[in-house]
């Protein structure tokens, strides 16, 4: 049943469109969404993916037909990635395929397939090993092999709504990271709702997610799993924007109930919480803030708050109380560091023991085996510092992020693995923040993109990195350079 919306509001997009969906990597999104707030094609650069008006495109397409108001284009894409990872063991990405678009005076469609053979690097290992999944992109479809792809429908019968759909991705907030929802997990069918009116954007977003975490390797076992998000944005005024989040997670159907199409969850302007309270539920709330500062057309200040569960008496009593759950950010960003074209991001990241999970795995904030929000899960601190030179269409990009971290064991969560039970815990008093076994990672990367004026949003790229993790009792360091041709679609976080 929940596939079947999906297909439904694609079928609904047979009319009219005159923009473009845009979903680029972090680097070119920031440095555009700190360039176009003023600009009436992005009032709301929190809501992503975007949706461009600027159809300017001089890459090689296999097939371009266009007909009074309907274009369809055909257009290459690839991952090609050789590496070496401690300058003595090789890794590979070989992926080609093809993006699709169809479009009207009211209604866009695109597509992206891509095939690819991942294997070697000691993350993406790690994760095909234990978790069954490639970052970002979910289960894989043959030995080694994965696709990665997503369809996106869109229909705007008129300047207010816009209703999308399909398979994909989507993503709220302004930081290098979002603790509300983010792009880390692999692509999942939605449908979503977009409302514009005066200085307001209001979403209704309703996510079909699954959970393999206790079984990863036994696709019969998946549970499906559904998550209904609303998030009103508001320009207060031309610098600052106040957005309000909720989201509820519920499992599809147990030994006694089925509820795919949850009735009282599919109200796009009901508030979730009381709707819980009121059916007795155990399924899983969460509310957050995001809160934006623009002085200028290049500069963002902007900051996160999720709440997941909290209790003010327990807040006030300092004893770190195991369900005061929350997660916080806070960051800045401009595309003009001093000179021209040149991008700088710092941001702040922390999140509570136990955030983001729940008594049963099929009711937790996540997606595929990855959460949706940072790609730790919870129980960490973490700061992000990014630089980034453009010139001439090339763009060197300096990042490094420190993160520390705190581990669960093989019998008690203390509360990172979002998908362990929050019930295994130990105690429900002195829960800090990194606390079970911790970690500390310090990652830098170092990026050049040339871009490959041939074929769309493509790039010859370089990259090196340093990888150090220490905990109580060694040091592991690992470092690796690599080349390869990469088209900018799905962001791929390996910084953790």
């Amino acid at each position: 049943m929940p596939k079947l919306l999906v297909f439904f509001f694609l079928f609904l997009s047979i009319t009219g469109f005159n923009q473009k969906i845009g979903v680029q990597d972090l680097n070119y999104r920031n440095y555009f969404s700190t360039s176009t707030f003023y600009q009436a094609n992005v009032k709301h650069t929190s809501v992503k993916p975007y949706l461009t008006s600027n159809n300017t495109d001089t890459s090689l397409t296999v097939t371009k037909i266009q007909y009074r108001n309907k274009y369809f284009s055909i257009q290459p894409i690839a991952n090609l990635n050789i590496g070496t990872e401690n300058f003595d063991h090789l890794y590979t990405t070989l992926g080609a395929g093809v993006k699709l678009e169809l479009k009207g005076r009211k209604w866009y469609l695109q597509s992206h397939i891509l095939p690819y053979f991942q294997q070697g690097s000691y993350l993406s290992d790690s994760l095909q090993k234990y978790a069954a999944i490639d970052i970002g992109t979910g289960r894989s479809i043959g030995n080694s092999i994965f696709l990665n792809s997503n369809i996106i429908g869109v229909f705007q019968p008129n300047s207010h709504f816009t209703f999308l759909g399909g398979y994909g991705k989507n993503s709220f907030g302004e930081g290098y990271r979002s603790l509300l929802l983010s792009d880390n997990a692999a692509a999942n069918p939605f449908v979503k709702m977009e409302l514009d009116f005066w200085t307001i954007k209001y979403v209704s977003l309703m996510q079909v997610w699954k959970d393999y975490s206790q079984t990863p390797f036994k696709k019969e076992n998946d549970i499906i799993k559904l998550s209904a998000m609303h998030y009103l944005s508001w320009n207060i005024s031309k610098e600052f924007n106040f957005s309000v989040f909720e989201t509820v997670v519920w499992q599809g159907k147990d030994s006694l109930t089925i509820r795919y199409l949850e009735p009282n969850y599919l109200n796009p302007f009901v508030l979730y919480r009381p709707v819980e309270y009121a059916q007795g539920s155990a399924d899983n709330v969460l509310i957050g803030t995001n809160l934006s500062f623009k002085p200028n057309t290049y500069t963002t200040w902007y900051t996160q708050l999720l709440l997941d569960e909290f209790y003010l008496k327990e807040i006030r009593a300092a004893n770190q109380w195991w369900a005061n759950k929350f997660a916080v950010q806070i960051g800045a960003k401009t595309s003009r560091f001093f000179i021209d074209n040149l991008y700088a991001q710092a941001e702040f990241n922390l999140a509570r023991p136990f955030t983001y999970s729940h008594k049963s795995s099929a009711q937790s904030y996540g997606h595929a085996n990855a959460s949706v929000t940072h790609p730790v899960g919870a129980n960490f601190m973490e700061l992000v510092a990014i630089l980034s030179y453009a010139k001439a269409g090339q763009r060197l990009t300096l990042k490094t992020n420190y993160i520390a971290y705190g581990t669960d064991s093989s019998s008690i969560s203390y509360g990172q693995n979002i998908f362990n039970s929050y019930a295994n815990r130990d105690g429900n008093y002195d829960q800090k923040i990194m606390q079970g076994e911790k970690f500390n990672i310090l990652n830098t990367t170092l990026l050049y993109e040339l871009p490959l004026k041939w074929i769309q949003n493509t790039y010859l790229t370089s990259s090196i990195n340093l990888r150090l993790a220490t905990n109580r009792n060694n040091l592991q360091s690992r470092s690796s350079f690599e080349i390869g041709i990469k088209t900018r679609i799905w962001n791929k976080y390996q910084d953790y």
